[in-house]
């Protein structure tokens, strides 16, 4: 409590001992002790009052902690996830160009026909690796072959030769099992897997479609994941040809 309430108080107990006259010795010692004992109260009331305060603002501080350690480590988990797609990326963008110059890739004068709504060019001379294929591709100002649903790769299959394999632009090199559209950079929205495929044998991550192999496969051609090295006719896709 402070020394100016005290000061009150004694200033008071004064005022009331000239104005009432003269106190008995024994009264003026037992009005001391009240106002000692009242002072004494609020002190220990005024203590107690501040140490209330001080462990709530104490408990407010820790609860705002927790809660910003939370966010803390969602930061950085998300900041984790980005830089491991970051460098998927650039690992997928490296293999892409060091494969593609394996060899001089140049751009002959193809032909691209018709089939459905888009247009392609099935190469059934030239083999490339999966790499090359893509860069092929793209030297022709179309996309290595994307399916899309049943319709199309229907339309493609009754369009090649049996026994010929063919790249597709779908692989898993950044993440074994989650296969990817090159095109698109998304998941695969199209598969046809043969029996028993995927099963990534001797680090297969790339997509080919092969000729019917086993006895459960119930079509002449089929999806089956294999080198990316390895090389293999290939069809290229547009969606419109300048003429």
């Amino acid at each position: 409590m402070s020394r100016i309430l005290v000061i009150f108080l004694i200033a008071t107990v004064s005022q009331n001992c000239f104005t009432s006259g003269a106190i008995e010795p024994d009264q003026g010692k037992l009005k001391e002790e009240t106002i000692l004992t009242k002072v004494e109260q609020q002190q220990n009331n005024d203590e107690e009052f501040d140490q209330v305060q001080f462990l709530k603002r104490i408990k407010s501080m820790m609860v705002l902690y927790d809660t910003l350690k939370v966010e803390i480590d969602k930061f950085y988990d998300n900041h984790n996830v980005l830089l491991k797609n970051i460098a998927n990326t650039e690992n997928q963008i490296t293999k892409l160009y060091r494969h593609a110059k394996v060899r001089k890739v140049y751009k002959p004068t193809v032909k691209f026909e018709k089939f459905g709504a888009k247009y392609y060019h099935i190469e059934n001379k030239e083999k490339l690796s999966w790499y090359e294929s893509v860069y092929r591709c793209r030297s022709l100002d179309s996309k290595l072959i994307s399916f899309q649903n049943q319709e199309e790769w229907n339309i493609i299959k009754a369009n090649l030769r049996h026994y010929n394999l063919y790249w597709v632009d779908i692989n898993d090199e950044a993440t074994e099992g989650e296969f990817i559209s090159e095109s698109t950079g998304e998941k695969a929205p199209f598969f046809k897997w043969s029996y028993g495929e995927p099963n990534n044998l001797t680090d297969e991550n790339c997509v080919e479609m092969r000729v019917q192999r086993g006895l459960f496969d119930n079509d002449p051609h089929s999806m089956n994941d294999v080198s990316c090295s390895k090389e293999n006719h290939f069809i290229c896709e547009a969606n419109s040809m300048e003429i």
